[in-house]
C-alpha cells in the first residue's frame, strides 16, 4: 500500500525537474539540444507558391554557404559578416565583400568573434555590429559592440550594450544608433528595451521601449522613422511569428503602428532593404511554414503592402539587396528544415521586382 504514494512522489519530482530543466535552457545549453531532439522539428506546412516568380534569374555562388549572416551595403558594395555555415548551426568568424562592378568576392578581416543574430548599421566609414549570439548554436547572448573600419579593413571595439541581447535590431537614425528589442540571456524571453548611442558618446541611453517586445524582426529607416517589421515571440523552447509593424519616431521618441505584414513573418533581417522609397522584404519563415518564396513591398505614403514576384526557391533569412541595376538574392536556409545553408544566390534585373510602379 505504501508503494503507490512513493511512485506518485517520484513522478511528481520527475515532472518538476523536467519542467525546470527545459524552462531555463540558457542556464544549461545541453537542455536546448535535448529538448529539440525530444520535441522534434515542427511539422511543416506546404510552402505556398506566389502567383508569379522573378524572371531573368542568373545563378551565382558565394565563397561559402551562409545562414543568418550580418549584411550591410556601403559604398555600393555588399558586406557579409559571420553567420552559420552548416545545418549543425556552427558559426564562422568569416567576413566577405562583394563588388558588383567586378562581380568578385574578397575575403576581409574576420569578425573578432563568431556572432549571429546581431544588429548591423552603417555609420560613416564604419559598419557597426551590436549584440547577438556568440559562437555555435545555442550560443550565449552578448553585450559586445564591434566597429568594422572599411578603409583600414580592421575591427575596433565599441561601447558595450547595457545588457546582453540577441536577435535585436540596430539602426542609424541621423547619426544616432538605436538598438531595439531582441532576446534576453535565457534566449526565450523577449525584451522591449530600446537604447540609443549619440555621436561620440561612450554610454548607451534608455529611450522609449517597444510597445510589443519582439525578436527576429527587420529594422529599417524610412523617411526619418524606424520600422520594425514582423518578428517572433520566444525562441528556443517555443516561438510564434507575428505580423506586427511598429514604427518609431526619433524626433519625438514615440511609437505608433502601421499596416501589418501580409502574413506573420520572421527571419527576413538579411533580406530587407529600401528600393525607390519603399521597404522590400525577401523570404523568411511563417510559423509552420519553414521557408518562404514571398517578396513584399511596403509603401509608407499610402501605408500599404503589395505582393511582388517571388523567389525561384523558398529561403529563410536570405541575403538580398539591389546593387545598381541588379537584384541579388539567395543564400540563407533552404530545404524543408529551413536551416540548411547554401552558397547559391541569384542575380535578376531589378526591374523584375516592379516595386517602383504605383
Amino acid at each position: 500500500m505504501r508503494i503507490r504514494p512513493f511512485l506518485a512522489s517520484l513522478l511528481i519530482a520527475g515532472f518538476s525537474f523536467t519542467v525546470g530543466f527545459f524552462a531555463r535552457p540558457r542556464l544549461n545549453p545541453l537542455a536546448v539540444r535535448v529538448y529539440e531532439r525530444v520535441k522534434g522539428p515542427p511539422r511543416p506546412r506546404e510552402v505556398p507558391r506566389p502567383a508569379s516568380m522573378l524572371s531573368g534569374a542568373e545563378p551565382l555562388t558565394m565563397p561559402a554557404p551562409r545562414f543568418e549572416p550580418g549584411v550591410a551595403v556601403a559604398g555600393g558594395r555588399l558586406y557579409l559578416f559571420s553567420g552559420f555555415y552548416d545545418e549543425g548551426l556552427h558559426a564562422t568568424e568569416r567576413s566577405d565583400m562583394f563588388d558588383p562592378a567586378s562581380g568578385v568576392w574578397t575575403q576581409m578581416a574576420s569578425v573578432p568573434v563568431a556572432v549571429t543574430h546581431a544588429g548591423l548599421a552603417v555609420l560613416g566609414d564604419e559598419i557597426w555590429i551590436a549584440g547577438g549570439f556568440t559562437g555555435h548554436h545555442p550560443g550565449p547572448a552578448g553585450r559586445a559592440v564591434w566597429r568594422y573600419h572599411i578603409p583600414g579593413n580592421e575591427w575596433r571595439a565599441g561601447p558595450l550594450l547595457p545588457e546582453a541581447r540577441g536577435a535585436g535590431g540596430l539602426v542609424n537614425a541621423e547619426g544616432t544608433l538605436h538598438y531595439f528589442g531582441g532576446l534576453k540571456p535565457d534566449r526565450q524571453t523577449d525584451s522591449s528595451d530600446h537604447w540609443s548611442l549619440a555621436p561620440g558618446a561612450a554610454v548607451w541611453e534608455h529611450r522609449a521601449p517597444l510597445p510589443v517586445a519582439v525578436n527576429h524582426f527587420s529594422a529599417i529607416l524610412l523617411d526619418g522613422r524606424v520600422h520594425l517589421l514582423g518578428g517572433q515571440h520566444g525562441h528556443d523552447v517555443s516561438f510564434q511569428d507575428v505580423a506586427l509593424h511598429q514604427v518609431y519616431d526619433p524626433a519625438r521618441d514615440s511609437w505608433s503602428s502601421a499596416a501589418p505584414l501580409p502574413r506573420a513573418r520572421s527571419h527576413t533581417e538579411p533580406g530587407t532593404f529600401l528600393l525607390d522609397g519603399r521597404i522590400v522584404q525577401v523570404g523568411g519563415r511563417s510559423n509552420e511554414i519553414p521557408v518562404l518564396y514571398d517578396i513584399a513591398a511596403y509603401d509608407g505614403k499610402s501605408d500599404t503592402w503589395r505582393t511582388l514576384p517571388g523567389l525561384p526557391v523558398p529561403m529563410r533569412a536570405p541575403v538580398a539587396r539591389v546593387l545598381g541595376p541588379w537584384l541579388y538574392a539567395g543564400s540563407g536556409g533552404v530545404t524543408s528544415s529551413g536551416i540548411q545553408p547554401t552558397p547559391l544566390w541569384y542575380r535578376f534585373p531589378a526591374s523584375a521586382l516592379g516595386a517602383s510602379s504605383r
